[in-house]
């Protein structure tokens, strides 16, 4: 495991998000009518989320001191916003399931997990953005997640004929190819671009804000010197590469007619079902993916950002840690938050919960004592570029989550054709310079 990718930006350095308005009071008691300690759960990957109940009810199952609940989200919020009308409400989840970018808001309610078992089990570096200075250790490493190019290889070879070997695609140019002959093939379009502002405007921004170096301190510079006006967009090669192959993805969208047009589930379905060759998603959409296509086989290919194969961007996937198990420490009993540690680490450390991490939620094995690895071929894949130490951080952990709103508007904008691509830049580079105010 390559320590630099999980690296972070000091927390709250470039980060803005929500003020949460907490209530006085706290949860009654915790045990139910049958004597079980009762504890809640705010999980916040939907795609999965069957599979994580089952792994839920399989918890309860095994002992009769314990039960715990998973709470939907509210209606149209994920699991931010919905953690915090829990808190507002004086009805705090005990276990939340949080992104990093959103973990500092919460740093003051959230219990010290030092001296948990998974401490000593969690691989190196994926603990680094919740430990603090004075020691405290605020969450439990979920997983790690990766994103690029998914390819379906079976669909792209049926479509030319011959064999497909991703490896082969790390310039702009050959991605131009690739799409031209898929373009020319039948039965298929070359690329699925979801619309999606998490998407859009978070994820593919990060191949550019962390392929600026190999060195992660490097690529913090980089954005803090975009923030404070010291970097023009224009002038910036890797930048620019990357907006290239935006251009490219726009070009050969399957939906270029109608780009707005198509939700989450649309691509999962093109992809899995051999209309596309290629879709810009991360490793969570396997799940579904292999649930349409049990015997669909998948790869990752990175963003190409030159023409420079040996360029370090152009052989790199971006992973690291998206989400952190937390405790509440605010509104919850003692007893409770004991319940909390005990069900966290039957996750990792049980029979039955590791068969759940891996298996069934598609969980990467980031803790030492996982011997399990993953069965699905995207999985694999993924796992692939982790071994081999091909992988770049999520820079955009550390900056603020309107990027979401600010970046995906410009690039969504130039995909229905309502701006030109120097207007893209213009807009992109105000957005972080305003960031400095």
């Amino acid at each position: 495991m390559n320590k630099k990718i999980f690296k972070k930006l000091a927390v709250g350095t470039l980060a803005a998000g929500l003020t949460l308005t907490s209530a006085a009071c706290g949860n009654d008691g915790g045990s139910s009518a049958d004597g079980r300690t009762e504890i809640t759960v705010l999980f916040g990957k939907t795609e999965v989320i069957n599979q994580f109940e089952a792994m839920v009810e399989d918890f309860n199952n095994s002992q009769d001191e314990i039960h715990v609940t998973n709470l939907p989200l509210g209606q149209g919020q994920g699991v931010v916003e919905s953690a915090g009308i829990l808190y507002t409400q004086g009805d705090a989840a005990t276990i939340l399931h949080l992104p990093p970018e959103f973990m500092h808001e919460f740093e003051d309610k959230l219990l010290d997990l030092s001296g948990e078992p998974f401490e000593e089990l969690a691989m190196e570096g994926t603990l680094d953005f919740v430990k603090r200075s004075d020691g405290r250790l605020l969450g439990m490493p979920a997983t790690v997640e990766g994103f690029g190019f998914i390819y379906n290889k079976a669909a792209i070879e049926e479509a030319l004929g011959e064999e497909f070997h991703s490896e082969d695609i790390r310039t702009i140019d050959a991605l131009e190819e690739l799409f031209i002959k898929l373009e020319e093939a039948e039965g298929i379009d070359p690329i699925h671009v979801s619309p999606i502002g998490w998407s859009i405007g978070r994820h593919f921004p990060n191949v550019f804000l962390a392929g600026q170096s190999e060195d992660y301190q490097g690529n913090v510079e980089f954005v803090e010197d975009l923030i404070a006006g010291n970097v023009d967009l224009a002038d910036n090669e890797v930048y620019q590469g990357w907006l290239e192959t935006f251009q490219l993805m726009t070009r050969f969208n399957t939906n270029k007619n109608a780009p707005l047009d198509p939700n989450y589930d649309d691509g999962m379905m093109d992809l899995a079902d051999g209309n596309v060759g290629l879709w810009f998603m991360g490793d969570w959409a396997y799940v579904s993916l292999s649930e349409i296509n049990p015997d669909g086989e998948y790869g990752f290919m990175p963003v190409p950002i030159s023409n420079n194969p040996d360029d370090f961007g152009n052989n790199s996937l971006s992973i690291d840690v998206p989400q952190f198990w937390s405790i509440d420490a605010e509104q919850s009993t003692e007893e409770e938050q004991e319940a909390a540690k005990e069900f966290l680490n039957w996750m990792i450390s049980s029979e039955t919960g590791q068969q759940h991490f891996v298996n069934e939620l598609n969980l990467m094995p980031i803790f030492k004592n996982m011997d399990l690895r993953p069965e699905g071929s995207l999985s694999l894949s993924m796992m692939d570029f982790l071994e081999n130490e091909d992988t770049m951080p999520w820079i955009i952990n550390g900056i603020s989550p309107t990027i979401i709103d600010e970046v995906s508007e410009p690039l969504l904008r130039y995909m229905t054709g309502d701006i030109d691509i120097d207007e893209v830049t213009e807009t992109i580079q105000s957005f972080f310079r305003s960031l400095d105010q």
